[in-house]
């Protein structure tokens, strides 16, 4: 199974040579996995509980003195009535769009605040918990 994203051009090519089907949406028990740059017609009227979603590929801007360190993350939140988790990028040139600094991309979290969505960060196999992303911007704003 291959999730076409906005990005994708390859995708179909992928897919012809290796029989993999290509979706925009994937249901898998009571989750929907998509890409996350358009939000389904469909979506509320679907029974999954949960949206699994990359596009947005967040990371936590962290800086230290003149040090400053993006490190990946997940989100946990929701939209609308539905859990929603956003994941990472798992391109290890890409670090993401920082959830601090920069404008979120995905329509699931434009244009709504996403300061209680909880924050996962994800380094050397390690997971850090990093609290509400209100509670990361309290602190940040106490030292900067």
């Amino acid at each position: 199974m291959l999730l076409k994203g906005n990005h994708d051009n390859f995708t179909k090519f992928i897919a012809d040579k290796t029989d993999l089907g290509v979706y925009g949406t994937y249901s898998i028990g009571d989750f929907i996995i998509m890409h996350g740059d358009k939000i389904p017609d469909d979506l509320m009227m679907r029974d999954e509980s949960t949206i699994i979603i990359g596009h947005e590929h967040p990371c936590i801007g962290i800086r230290n003195g003149e040090r400053f360190e993006k490190i990946k993350c997940y989100l946990k939140g929701n939209y609308k009535e539905k859990n929603l988790i956003v994941m990472p990028s798992f391109n290890f040139v890409s670090e993401g769009s920082d959830i601090l600094h920069e404008k979120s991309l995905s329509p699931f979290l434009k244009k709504r605040s996403i300061e209680e969505f909880e924050v996962y960060g994800v380094e050397n196999f390690e997971v850090l918990y990093f609290g509400r992303i209100k509670d990361v911007l309290k602190v940040k704003n106490r030292f900067y």
